[in-house]
């Protein structure tokens, strides 16, 4: 965000804190993360606005136009990206761990680097294509089938619909071993 500050379409707010791991781990933890809050608050295009209350977060996340997430973790599943597309947001992000498998083909990815300055410059050119790609094509049609794919998929209903068939399947499968 550095090196976009002079780009006035271009801002980030922050929903970061190590409150969310309660709060011993904050007392514990917090301080080694000051440099980077400091950091944040003292770029002119990003809003540190520290913790938010999931339920509050989930509220106000379809306002945004994109979830910029440049992981290092190798995530097993980033409930974060899927949120973000079932708002209807672009995802931009490292194609590390399962994050391509949440994402699917929804997801702007990135090559994973360990390269930190390297990742940011690739960080940067998305950011800016993006900005692109929003100024001359019509992303609501793409979006909004997006929305519709994570709302039916990722719903807790269709989820535990498809493990309890999964495990009435097995169930039945060991019925039949049994019997023989």
């Amino acid at each position: 965000m550095e090196s976009l500050q002079d780009d006035p379409d271009i801002t980030l707010d922050v929903y970061s804190s190590t409150i969310i791991y309660g709060n011993q781990f904050q007392q514990e933890n917090d301080k080694a993360f000051t440099y980077l809050y400091d950091k944040a608050k003292s770029l002119k295009n990003v809003n540190y606005k520290g913790y938010l209350q999931h339920n509050k977060l989930v509220n106000i996340l379809h306002t945004y136009d994109v979830n910029c997430h440049p992981s290092t973790w190798e995530e097993t599943f980033c409930i974060s990206a899927m949120e973000s597309l079932a708002a209807g947001l672009v995802l931009i992000s490292t194609n590390l761990g399962a994050i391509p498998e949440t994402a699917a083909e929804f997801g702007i990815y990135m090559p994973y680097t360990k390269n930190k300055k390297y990742l940011a410059t690739l960080t940067k050119e998305a950011i800016l294509q993006i900005k692109d790609t929003f100024k001359n094509i019509d992303l609501a049609n793409h979006l909004k089938f997006q929305q519709q794919y994570y709302k039916h998929f990722y719903d807790w209903k269709h989820i535990a619909s498809f493990w309890e068939r999964f495990i009435r399947g097995a169930i039945n499968e060991q019925r039949k071993i049994n019997q023989k």
